[in-house]
């Protein structure tokens, strides 16, 4: 039985005959002088130009069709080039392309078989041999046959016929292969943005594990708990690879831990020290345990790299353990682990940070000027010089998945750009680590505060409480201005979010003359939100919502500015 890859060799074997066939004819008849041997030329010159055009097309399709399948250039060079070759009833080439068309593989087979139909009757009613045109036309008796056959061909509907069926079929074949392509674009986006979301959840609900267990967990022991910092450093991002079998790895978070007490525990513990949390559920946690335990033996980890050195004991005080630490050659030293009924959290000590860093928020940055010529401002390119559009944007970027992952924990109801702080060596500014600095006493009061709903900022116009903030930092980059310098007498309001949403409502214009519809939209979305007041970001469908219509047009938004 002829495979569906074979019918199409053979196509693609009937196509360059019929159309150097036709082109002899074209060459004969334009050795003849008589007016009705240039009538039958224009007709043949048509002929020959739809099968050549349906001859590329096909060729076009087929090579796209078998994209992924073989190798690019020298197996396809291969099918193409010798249509009766071996590798045209490979197994391997049949199975793949099976796959790969999927419901669209018995249409493909039921049109390609149909293609060869047509072509080879076409090849029949033109009565075509494999005869030099010089032959045909140095003879009389051949020229006068020909001439009559023509007549015969032009007059009748039945080759218009065929040759229209070989292209509606020819279009068909280009639209089932279109179409699977395209569907494979759709399946490997909905699949990455599944992915992503099943991350973002996962990271969402192992931020959240970590908050309550430093703030009211084992940090919360420590005597001088009260003078503890920590700087929680925004990095919500995916890893950028997403692969057909998932995102790899679980969620990490960087804190720096810092102290003013001058006596503690047992020392004082004044340095910064830069901790990575590598956070996982409890049952993913033991399975990821037996395995290493498995492959010890090898020296090697899950991941098949060189493993580090998990942490084997539980911290019982964070205190204790920062001021115990002593600097190692290794390049993550091991601390303890940090769990609670849902989550465990390998804690890995990187380095000490004291004397090495300055920083600025995000709000005196802003300060430094504009890029833009709104009239109650004037034009400064301070900060234009010094923050980019590339950087703005990818710090939109971390802010909004921030929203989705931080909100309500580490990063409080309605913060604002003071609260976001970028980090700086030698006068340069990092725009790609900002991170939060509050104190332990500080977040354990805004905790009770969210929770008790006291945010003397809320506002019956403000429909959705996480997302508004985002809407008006997202302003603020676009036009490199902070709102306080943007604000004009028609803005005020003695609700001061209503005066902000005012604010920028009215530079609304400017946002997208500078940053695109695409990103205003972004922007109106958060700050004009359609949806349930009441919604919470623990809802699935919110956060699905979230990252549909704000955290992908600001992904595909930062790719604008990838060089």
């Amino acid at each position: 039985m002829v495979t569906g890859i074979e019918t199409t060799g053979v196509v693609l074997a009937i196509l360059p005959l019929l159309v150097n066939q036709v082109d002899n004819y074209v060459q004969g008849l334009e050795t003849l002088k008589s007016f009705r041997a240039k009538r039958y030329l224009a007709d043949l010159h048509t002929y020959l130009e739809n099968i050549e055009n349906q001859r590329v097309l096909f060729v076009n399709t087929l090579e796209q069709a078998l994209d992924g399948i073989v190798d690019y250039p020298h197996e396809i060079g291969e099918l193409i080039n010798d249509p009766g070759g071996s590798l045209w009833t490979s197994p391997s080439i049949q199975s793949g392309l099976e796959q790969k068309m999927g419901r669209s593989y018995e249409p493909f087979q039921r049109k390609m078989a149909e293609l060869s139909h047509l072509l080879t009757l076409l090849t029949e009613k033109l009565e075509l041999d494999h005869q030099q045109p010089q032959e045909y036309w140095d003879n009389a008796s051949v020229v006068e046959r020909e001439v009559k056959k023509f007549r015969h061909i032009f007059k009748k509907s039945v080759y218009t016929q065929l040759l229209n069926r070989i292209k509606e079929v020819n279009s068909l074949l280009r639209t089932l292969v279109q179409q699977t392509d395209e569907l494979h674009f759709i399946r490997k986006r909905r699949l990455g943005l599944n992915q992503r979301l099943v991350w973002q959840k996962k990271s969402r609900e192992a931020a959240r594990s970590l908050y309550n267990i430093i703030i009211y967990g084992q940090c919360g022991a420590c005597p001088c708990k009260d003078e503890h910092h920590i700087r929680f450093v925004l990095e919500p991002l995916p890893p950028k690879q997403v692969s057909l079998a998932g995102i790899p790895g679980n969620p990490r978070f960087r804190m720096v831990f810092s102290s003013k007490a001058n006596g503690g525990v047992e020392r004082a513990w004044t340095d910064g020290h830069e901790i990575e949390a590598e956070s996982a559920s409890n049952q993913h946690s033991l399975a990821i345990s037996r395995l290493n335990m498995l492959l010890a033996q090898g020296g090697q980890s899950s991941t098949g790299a060189r493993r580090v050195r998990s942490p084997s004991n539980t911290i019982q005080n964070i205190c204790s353990t920062l001021s115990a630490v002593t600097i190692s050659n290794e390049a993550k030293l091991p601390l303890g682990r940090l769990s609670d009924a849902q989550h465990q959290h390998s804690m890995y000590y990187v380095r000490c940070t004291t004397g090495r860093e300055t920083w600025q928020s995000l709000e005196d940055l802003l300060a430094k000027g504009t890029t833009t010529t709104i009239p109650s401002v004037q034009p400064n390119s301070a900060c234009g010089a010094t923050f980019s559009r590339k950087s703005r944007s990818q710090l939109a970027l971390n802010l909004a998945c921030s929203v989705l992952q931080f909100h309500g924990t580490w990063l409080k109801a309605n913060w604002r750009p003071s609260d976001i702080l970028l980090p700086g060596e030698e006068g340069t500014t990092n725009f790609h680590s900002p991170y939060l600095l509050p104190s332990v006493e500080t977040l354990k009061e805004r905790t009770i505060c969210n929770q008790q709903n006291s945010n003397s900022n809320s506002s019956i116009l403000i429909q959705n409480e996480a997302l508004f903030p985002l809407g008006l930092a997202l302003v603020e980059l676009s036009l490199c201005q902070n709102l306080d310098a943007l604000y004009a007498p028609e803005d005020h309001d003695l609700i001061k979010a209503e005066a902000y949403l005012k604010t920028a409502l009215r530079v609304m214009e400017t946002v997208e003359t500078e940053s695109g519809r695409d990103y205003a939209d972004v922007v109106r979305q958060c700050l004009l939100w359609h949806g349930r007041k009441q919604d919470s970001l623990e809802d699935e469908k919110l956060q699905e919502r979230i990252f549909q219509l704000i955290i992908l047009p600001l992904m595909e938004y930062s790719k604008i500015f990838e060089g």
